[in-house]
């Protein structure tokens, strides 16, 4: 019943709670409304009692997080009746679920979210014990192996661990800060485990339980992160540690990267939040006066008091370092150079450092304390730089100025965006491409020069800082734009542009495939697909591809048995193939997914693989009419994500992947004369049993000669 006005009938209610204080009364419950009825937007919500520690702890903790920028559950006060019993105030709080994830991330409720708990034995004589959850890995990726301690809570129905076990097997070997933040989030990580840690959350996931917590890989970018749940288990001791861990938890907390990061929120939540904090103690009366039906009289100022010497203890003078550049002691510089690289110091309370108005200056930690940023553009003259140590952000911390003189002009800096902006288009329709980022360091105007290759396409006008293209045909275009400056300098920058026709682009947004696509050994995903399958519904504008553990699927070998999404090419004129690839389960492992192009060279069919291999490389293979495989190509990669595309140039075949919007050459390899294209498209092979998942962007065919 909402405020006695507003009746919901058809609702569901069950005991909540721990096994080890549950009981089978609601004083404590779940509540589940009628999908048809739902309130304020929900499902679901929880009310709770507070048989040990005090009820505000949890309320302080999910104020905290929000400070600190994390996504927390919502929580209000109600009042419950349960038949003709008394009516009693309980805590309400949104459950952490498929609504929290939709409402914190967009299609939230397509990450994986794992409940934490204890892995619990029931022993024949009536007995139990309990084992935490941890970040070991048991030697095995069979999922049964980790059920019980994490329970998914999303995409329930997959029962696909992959992603999980893969980060336990990275997390418990070698890995570089890189590798492991494809997998994790060390911000959010370490804002959860700061404010654990600072108010001693002893049965928290980053102290001394492997429990009271969600381990959440976000529907965004594939990272997980924690979604703290129950941390009314403290403010206790005021002289306990403030970390510990569970297996595989503090070898990965203690790594310089983020330890770093765990004493910066443990800093930015005592220096803001805490101790003297006029907003945390404003927040205490407004929670007190909000009812006379609870009080908030917990001693938290004491409690802060006696916390702040072992607090300041741990993070160490770094903590109240001086803000400073110590390139030439910040003195005044001299250079001719168009850039410049600066090092310097800063407290724990900065997040990063920047230069004011210089966006393109490049940010990193060295140490704990010590700090660099390259690539700041010059002009010529007196450069008044402000280097700025800022919060999470954005806000100024610190500041400090450093006079640089330059020498001679400096050149211009280029700048290009189009319009569609992924720089592909229908030939029929104009292409509009935009210069107007570009800027002459010294102030001054530029003079804008175009050029294309092929040049069959007509510039609307062939100067000035924005120009439109109409094409004829379709093609891979190259257009080149030239500014130069009032004293004669000039830079040059090109793109690329894929201009197909009337059936060249796939954007994968309808319930079925074109009829110019063909399956091999794959089919569409329907409720439960025990091979390999793809699916256009579980991603918006995206084809899913994904095997499973029970088969491998290997590159190599006569007959392919992998999964291959084809379509035919122009066999002998020129063409291009592309896509965007994203790695959406396991990153790590013994797989390589990509595009493919099929070529029959003489009496032999050739197929050419470029695509990530293994989480670790971006490759190019060839595997003969025999099966057997060769490395064209190998290229180290630390990223989830590759535009990839496969070009025909007369007797050549082209790998190319873009970066930073410009594509660049990765291989090269000649064909022999008289070589047949015969299909193009989007593979995944595994050498060994692996569940492996992905996801392939808009796929074009551009063939000029053909008009596609």
């Amino acid at each position: 019943i909402v405020n006695e006005s507003d009746v919901i009938y058809g609702c569901e209610i069950r005991p909540a709670g721990s096994p080890w204080t549950r009981g089978g009364g609601v004083d404590r419950a779940k509540f589940k409304f009628p999908e048809d009825n739902l309130f304020r937007g929900k499902g679901n919500l929880v009310y709770r009692n507070y048989d040990v520690g005090w009820w505000s702890h949890d309320r302080v903790v999910r104020y905290w997080l929000y400070l600190l920028g994390n996504p927390t559950n919502e929580n209000e006060f109600i009042v419950v009746k349960v038949n003709n019993g008394g009516g009693s105030v309980r805590e309400e709080m949104e459950v952490v679920g498929n609504d929290m994830l939709d409402r914190a991330y967009e299609n939230g409720s397509q990450g994986e979210l794992y409940k934490i708990d204890d892995e619990w034995w029931f022993q024949d004589d009536w007995n139990r014990r309990n084992r935490d959850a941890d970040w070991s890995y048991k030697s095995s990726d069979n999922a049964g192996r980790y059920r019980s301690e994490w329970m998914k809570r999303t995409k329930e129905n997959e029962d696909d661990y992959t992603a999980l076990v893969s980060f336990f097997k990275k997390v418990n070997g070698s890995y570089t800060q890189a590798e492991i933040e494809r997998i994790v989030d060390p911000v959010a990580l370490m804002k959860a485990s700061a404010v654990a840690g600072y108010i001693h959350a002893w049965d928290f996931f980053s102290l001394n339980r492997g429990k009271n917590c969600y381990f959440y890989r976000r529907s965004t970018d594939g990272r997980f992160m924690f979604l703290p749940w129950d941390m009314k288990r403290s403010f206790d001791n005021a002289y306990a540690e403030f970390y510990n861990g569970m297996v595989g938890f503090r070898p990965y907390m203690e790594k310089p990267y983020n330890f770093r990061l765990f004493k910066h929120y443990l800093t930015r939540l005592m220096e803001n939040y805490t101790l003297n904090s006029p907003r945390f103690y404003r927040w205490l009366q407004l929670e007190e006066n909000a009812s006379t039906q609870y009080a908030f009289n917990f001693g938290y100022v004491s409690w802060f008091t006696n916390r702040q010497t072992p607090a300041f203890n741990l993070l160490g003078s770094n903590r109240t370092m001086i803000f400073a550049v110590v390139t030439n002691n910040g003195g005044p510089i001299s250079t001719g150079a168009n850039t410049i690289t600066l090092s310097g110091v800063a407290p724990l309370r900065v997040f990063k450092v920047e230069v004011a108005d210089h966006p393109e200056a490049r940010f990193a930690w060295a140490s704990e304390y010590a700090w660099t940023l390259t690539g700041t553009l010059l002009h010529t003259g007196v450069n008044e730089l402000a280097v700025q140590g800022v919060d999470e952000f954005g806000a100024v911390l610190h500041e400090e100025k450093i006079t640089l003189n330059k020498t001679g002009n400096a050149p211009p800096v280029m700048a290009v965006e189009a319009d569609p902006p992924s720089w592909q288009g229908f030939m029929y329709e104009q292409l509009i491409l935009d210069a107007s980022g570009s800027h002459d360091p010294e102030g001054g105007p530029l003079q804008y020069s175009w050029s294309v290759t092929p040049s069959d396409v007509s510039l609307d006008p062939d100067s000035g800082e924005t120009v439109m293209a109409a094409f004829s045909h379709p093609g891979i275009y190259t257009f080149t734009v030239t500014g130069q400056d009032a004293d004669g300098a000039s830079a040059t920058t090109q793109r690329d542009a894929a201009i197909y026709g009337p059936d060249g682009l796939s954007t994968f947004d309808l319930p079925r495939l074109e009829l110019f696509w063909n399956m091999e050994n794959v089919a569409i995903r329907t409720n439960y697909t025990a091979g390999a399958s793809y699916s256009l519904t579980e991603i918006e504008g995206s084809l899913v591809l994904q095997v499973w553990n029970n088969l491998a699927f290997p590159l190599a070998g006569a007959a392919p048995k992998y999964p291959l999404i084809w379509r035919p090419v122009p066999p002998s004129t020129d063409w291009a193939f592309l896509s965007r690839l994203e790695l959406r389960g396991q990153v790590f492992g013994d797989y390589i997914t990509g595009i493919l192009a099929e070529i029959q060279e003489g009496s032999s069919t050739v197929r050419y693989v470029f695509g990530i291999e293994d989480g670790t490389m971006l490759n190019v293979r060839r595997i003969a009419a025999s099966g057997v495989a060769s490395l064209l190509r190998s290229n180290a990669w630390n990223v989830s994500q590759a535009d990839l595309r496969i070009q025909r140039i007369g007797d050549t075949l082209a790998f190319e992947q873009r970066v930073d919007g410009v594509w660049m050459s990765r291989h090269s390899a000649a064909l022999p004369a008289g070589s047949t294209a015969l299909k193009a498209g989007m593979v995944l092979a595994t050498d060994t049993p692996q569940s492996v998942k992905v996801a392939f962007g808009d796929a074009i065919l551009v063939d000029p000669a053909g008009g596609l």
